[in-house]
């Protein structure tokens, strides 16, 4: 297996994992491009204690894994959509020396995705998650209960604003009921 390496703002080859992990081999240029897909290339960057594994992305790309590698099995950290890729990287770099084990940037299009996540989609179409501003207008409109929801900003990867539902009726349970 090869893995393509930045060194002095050029690729390079690496005959193989370990090879890698004592040293480069200098001056051999990276004709062979690897990767999870023809074509692609992935890059190693090298942290202090750590590696972060690359794939550059495609065209069809949609989405971008960051994978904690174990040693029997990878972990799923994030999941990002394609045009937040840098942003992958550079996290996955800001981490690496704070973990154990190699962190994987993986690419991958829409259809991969859907295909690797069908049967949470499922899921979720058969069970959807709660609706919470529809609760919160019958609870206004049929109940009178007073409820107001105002706009507060988020980081993280979807940055954005949602709303905090608070209660500000005054309500008692009936005898023999249970919150």
């Amino acid at each position: 297996m090869s893995f393509g390496v930045i060194k002095n703002n050029r690729r390079f080859c690496v005959a193989n994992f370990y090879e890698h992990l004592s040293g480069l081999l200098d001056g051999e240029y990276c004709s062979q491009k690897t990767g999870t897909k023809p074509g692609q290339v992935q890059t190693v960057i090298r942290t202090k204690r750590n590696h972060v594994y690359a794939y550059d992305p495609q065209p069809e790309d949609a989405f971008v894994y960051t994978w904690l590698m174990g040693s029997e099995k990878r972990h799923l950290l994030t999941t990002r959509t394609i045009d937040q890729y840098q942003a992958a990287v550079d996290w996955a770099v800001g981490m690496a020396d704070q973990m154990a084990n190699p962190i994987e940037v993986v690419t991958v299009s829409g259809v991969e995705y859907l295909k690797r996540n069908r049967d949470a989609l499922e899921a979720h179409l058969d069970n959807p998650a709660p609706r919470w501003s529809s609760y919160k207008h019958k609870l206004k409109r049929k109940y009178g209960l007073d409820i107001d929801a105002p706009d507060e900003k988020h980081g993280g990867p979807f940055e954005g604003t949602h709303s905090r539902y608070i209660l500000k009726s005054r309500v008692t349970l009936a005898q023999g009921e249970s919150a």
